[in-house]
């Protein structure tokens, strides 16, 4: 849930780095880490939101009762959870099979390795 949360206000991942280690001590180091960038406003139900996520895990937003402890958040307030898949996508993407891929962007220069 962090990572849908988290993204859907920056449109990039949460500790997002040039390489994997990095990105691993921008985790492990979260409270010195964390920015929310001022040019992206968010609103402090989002930030407390985000940061319960990030807290130690017995006290982790959803350690104690899963998704359940999740629909309380302040947050997100307003969901009406129950019918919440009757709901239309924001964005409607079209899937012409199992395997289409044509929803994502091309990176042919991208270093795989």
């Amino acid at each position: 849930y962090f990572y849908i949360v988290t993204c859907s206000f920056s449109g990039y991942p949460p500790f997002c780095s040039e390489t994997p280690q990095e990105t691993y001590r921008k985790v492990i180091n979260w409270k010195q880490t964390l920015l929310f960038p001022p040019e992206m406003p968010i609103s402090v139900d989002a930030k407390t939101t985000i940061k319960k996520f990030c807290s130690e895990p017995e006290h982790r937003l959803g350690h104690n009762n899963g998704v359940e402890e999740l629909k309380t958040c302040h947050f997100f307030r307003g969901i009406d959870w129950n019918n919440i898949r009757k709901c239309p996508a924001p964005i409607r993407v079209d899937v012409k099979s199992i395997d289409d891929t044509s929803n994502f962007d091309e990176f042919p220069d991208a270093d795989l390795r």
